[in-house]
């Protein structure tokens, strides 16, 4: 490289000598010669690069792919083709940039009065090369240690994975280390080992003494902790609800006024779908703010109850009400038979008996589909059975109305009583 800038100083040098004997035809003859091959230059680099970018954009989709990331995709192959391209243009603006500076430089050696500025405009592209490279050399000892923290780090995050992913799938066991834990500790492991390793590695990036690398990050750091006081709440409530086991993945849940199925379970969020297949997002600092209601945690131990209730008239026999509400619980899919079924006489209204029929199922997830058939069922059973469900509103007068009990507590001869009928007095005065 030295060889061939001295090789060019010291043609320039001769033509400038040649120039300063002679006339200014030979002046002119260099401008037209030197523009003439930064003309020709120029033609083919356009050529180059123009067939450059037709070449990349005949290999979209072909030889430049999608850029994936494990199972996500970051770049479409058009936007990784539009990448590409953008480069191929920044290296052509350069390419461009460059062949204009060799230009007038090599235009103004040719006149003597203005040699000397054509001497200091190329001292500034010498130095600055030469300060690029001192700066390049300088910095590699600190670039190997950056690459030795960064294999350092994989190397512990590797293990770190290997024994969080053995709790995970049974191999290792720990006393009173949930499995399911196992993968949201190794993500807080791993976010404290990559911090950890940022802070050691921080001083060894370029620019990292001078104090306007030192104030812009003052800057970030302040605008991070003044916007991000509602996401460090979010992953605060999202440790929180792993550690204490409030649900699990698939669960069926109901959060606030939300209920549904536990998607997904992340630091920052909760995803729910709904039994109309509606997927709710909920922040965690929500969610903890709220009370859960797991269905599924009793479920699938012992089951939870469902219940119904219907009212039912005064002169139905309570027995054969329970009766056919039992039978529609035992003719139900989906409810246990132990614990065995059982019916609550939970209010004594005016009008009519509350009767509560409790039912057993380990089906959380089908809640909907089991309280449509075991009330489907006590409708057919009680139709069987003759009782009317409604809700009587009765106003009797007693004389001449039937009492509003079951015929068996009734005696057999009983008759309600007739209706009686007062004679009219006729007052002195009338008579």
């Amino acid at each position: 490289m030295t060889g061939l800038v001295e090789t060019l100083q010291r043609w320039q040098a001769e033509f400038t000598e040649r120039v300063a004997m002679s006339d200014t035809r030979w002046a002119l003859a260099g401008v037209l010669l030197v523009s003439a091959a930064a003309f020709v230059v120029f033609l083919v680099l356009r050529f180059t690069f123009s067939r450059g970018e037709r070449q990349v954009e005949r290999w979209r989709g072909v030889r430049i792919h999608p850029l994936r990331f494990q199972n996500q995709e970051l770049l479409s192959a058009e936007e990784t083709t539009k990448t590409v391209l953008a480069g191929v243009r920044l290296v052509k603006g350069a390419a461009y940039l460059l062949l204009a500076y060799v230009y007038v430089n090599f235009v103004f050696q040719i006149f003597p009065t203005t040699k000397a500025l054509s001497d200091r405009l190329l001292g500034y592209l010498f130095d600055a090369v030469r300060g690029i490279g001192l700066a390049v050399v300088g910095y590699i000892p600190s670039l190997i240690f950056l690459i030795l923290i960064f294999f350092a780090g994989r190397f512990i995050v590797r293990l770190t994975w290997v024994v969080f992913n053995g709790i995970a799938i049974g191999r290792i066991r720990v006393s009173g280390f949930e499995a399911e834990w196992a993968v949201p500790s190794f993500k807080i492991v791993r976010f404290l080992i990559v911090a950890f390793l940022a802070v050691i590695a921080f001083p060894y990036l370029p620019g990292s003494a001078s104090p306007a690398f030192q104030g812009v990050s003052i800057f970030l750091g302040v605008l991070v902790s003044l916007g991000s006081s509602g996401a460090v709440s979010d992953v605060i409530s999202g440790i929180v609800l792993t550690y204490t086991r409030a649900f699990r993945i698939g669960d069926r849940v109901r959060i606030a006024d939300a209920q549904g199925d536990v998607l997904e379970k992340t630091l920052f969020v909760t995803r729910v779908r709904t039994i109309k297949n509606i997927d709710i997002t909920i922040p965690n600092g929500l969610v903890m703010s709220n009370h859960i209601i797991n269905f599924s945690a009793q479920a699938r131990a012992e089951g939870i109850l469902l219940h119904t209730t219907i009212t039912i008239g005064y002169d139905v026999p309570w027995r054969r009400v329970e009766e056919a509400l039992l039978e529609a619980a035992r003719a139900t899919e989906g409810i246990l038979e132990t614990p065995p079924p059982f019916v609550w006489q939970t209010a004594l209204d005016d009008f009519y008996v509350h009767y509560e029929l409790n039912a057993s199922t380990r089906e959380a997830r089908k809640m909907g589909a089991v309280y449509s058939s075991l009330h489907r069922n006590v409708l057919e059973r009680c139709h069987a059975a003759g009782i009317e469900i409604a809700s009587p509103h009765l106003s009797a007068v007693r004389d001449g109305n039937q009492i509003q009990m079951p015929d068996e507590y009734l005696p057999k001869n009983y008759r309600p009583a007739a209706f009686r009928i007062l004679p009219l007095r006729r007052s002195k005065t009338e008579s």
